[in-house]
């Protein structure tokens, strides 16, 4: 049978079966517009994804703590600026940053509004790209336990849409203290990179929040590893670190414990 033939043929089922045609054509179409949609919606997660990731930057490693979990004090208290140093001992470590954050309430007009606060140093900023003020400043070294705050850009909009706040003053209950805090500064819109809003929160320098709340504790690093190939190695080495501080302590508290 030559094609031509067999086209006749074919055309002459699909007009004797019109229903079972059209029906056919109608799944056919459904699933391809299925399929184009799972894509779509992949490759958006994919992009929101990279976008997060290249946000936070390739080589940086978020490593949360959790001292009200740990099982001795003296296992807590070990997470200090010690640690820090020793993480930038490290040969796939160039960089560790440790930051503190906390719920916390600010008082604008009489009205309380809940936020978050971060306890950071002016390091901080360094690690994201595109991470800037848009107007004043981020927290410098001179800032340490100065009672100065930096706006994240959802926060400053949302309370102070019609004004520049730096120079305001911005009351905030930290730890069970109320304190008023001079605004430094506004950040750019950041979005949410990882856990973190960087958009809904206010910065104040870690030495402050370390002064308030009456410890020396970290709730969290951000480490950079040397280079993208060597983030697996710097994150085996920080948990080994986490690992032999925690055990040591451990051990310390009880051999002292055993000895009384």
């Amino acid at each position: 049978m030559g094609l031509h033939e067999m086209l006749r043929t074919a055309i002459t089922a699909l007009r004797a079966h019109k229903m079972r045609t059209t029906l056919s054509v109608l799944g056919i179409v459904i699933g391809v517009a299925a399929i184009v949609a799972i894509i779509a919606i992949v490759n958006g997660a994919t992009a929101s994804m990279k976008e997060q990731i290249s946000g936070l930057g390739m080589r940086t490693i978020n490593v949360m703590i959790f001292p009200n979990a740990l099982s001795a004090a003296s296992s807590a208290r070990a997470l200090t600026d010690e640690l820090t140093s020793r993480f930038e001992t490290l040969p796939d470590v160039s960089r560790a940053v440790p930051t503190s954050s906390s719920n916390a309430r600010a008082i604008i007009n009489g009205e309380e509004y809940s936020t978050s606060v971060a306890g950071v140093v002016p390091e901080y900023a360094e690690l994201f790209d595109s991470f800037y003020p848009t107007s004043g400043r981020f927290i410098y070294s001179m800032d340490d336990n100065r009672r100065v705050v930096v706006l994240g850009a959802e926060f400053a909009a949302e309370y102070f849409s019609d004004e520049d706040p730096v120079g305001k003053r911005l009351t905030l209950v930290i730890s069970n203290q109320t304190l008023a805090f001079t605004i430094i500064g506004v950040m750019c819109s950041a979005g949410t990179v990882g856990m973190q809003d960087l958009d809904d929160t206010v910065y104040v320098p870690l030495s402050t929040i370390q002064t308030l709340s009456g410890s020396r504790q970290f709730t969290s690093y951000i480490a950079q590893a040397r280079d993208e190939t060597s983030v697996d190695a710097a994150a085996a080495e920080i948990e080994a670190v986490l690992k032999e501080v925690i055990a040591t302590s451990t051990t310390s508290q009880s051999s002292n414990s055993r000895s009384r």
